[in-house]
């Protein structure tokens, strides 16, 4: 099946971001949500805490590069 065209969905829905952004904007509201709690964040995303401190030690190394 075809994909829509851009004129089609470009009404009717938000704009596609990347992953990756939609992802750590997840992970900064839960923490934020759960008042900086990782265990807490973690089981409201229903992922492993673990995952987080990474993403959180990935993107501070991201932000001491730039």
């Amino acid at each position: 099946q075809a994909l829509p065209t851009p004129h089609a969905t470009q009404k009717s829905l938000k704009p596609i971001r990347p992953l990756w952004q939609v992802e750590k904007e997840a992970i900064l509201e839960a923490r934020l949500y759960c008042n900086g709690s990782v265990v807490k964040a973690a089981a409201l995303l229903e992922i492993s805490k673990s995952y987080i401190y990474k993403k959180l030690k990935q993107w501070k190394e991201e932000a001491e590069e730039n």
